[in-house]
């Protein structure tokens, strides 16, 4: 844990460096997206729902900053045992805009770092049930790690609509395919 806090000032410490070089900071825009996610084992694909907020450009006007939130719950039953698992999180995001800014449709890649609060329960409902075979329910938050590549359409003066790949390591390692939309506020 120390080293990844050590890590994490010193990105906040680039980005505030880099923030200082740009006067295009600012809340932007927002908007939702829904995704198909994709868990680590043993917890089976499930949809996630989220919400971004356009926060400027950095350094140059290909460098675009994102806040994003994200939640996914799962439920599952077997036999005499139910599980359940839930993961929100709260992360900063930089993407990189390839080619022309003023194009229509921009693909691009990404990267951030964020928080995730995640829980969990197992419970066991079959016949012995009151006889010391309850539930064990748990909850953590550590530093995710978030990788992306997507792409980014005008959909009319002040709507962008995206879709992208993300894989977050933290937590329950997860894959997703999402896609959303983005009002901008400007």
């Amino acid at each position: 844990m120390r080293k990844s806090t050590v890590i994490l000032a010193m990105l906040l410490a680039l980005m505030a460096g880099a923030a200082q070089a740009q006067t295009e900071i600012g809340f932007n825009g927002v908007g939702g997206y829904v995704g198909f996610v994709m868990p680590e084992d043993p917890i089976n694909s499930t949809l996630g729902f989220g919400a971004r907020a356009d926060l400027g450009t950095i350094i140059n006007p290909n460098i675009h900053l994102a806040g994003d939130v994200m939640f996914w719950s799962k439920g599952e039953d077997e036999g005499d045992y139910e599980w359940s698992w839930s993961q929100f999180y709260i992360s900063a995001l930089a993407l990189y805009f390839l080619g022309d800014p003023n194009a229509d449709m921009k693909p691009y890649v990404g990267g951030g770092l964020g928080l995730v609060f995640g829980s969990w329960e197992s419970k066991y409902t079959g016949q012995y049930s009151g006889y010391g075979f309850g539930s064990m329910d748990g909850s953590d938050n550590e530093l995710c790690i978030h990788l992306l590549a997507g792409i980014q359409k005008a959909i009319g003066n002040n709507l962008t609509g995206f879709a992208e790949a993300a894989y977050i390591l933290g937590g329950f390692d997860t894959l997703m395919i999402r896609a959303g939309a983005v009002w901008g506020l400007n």
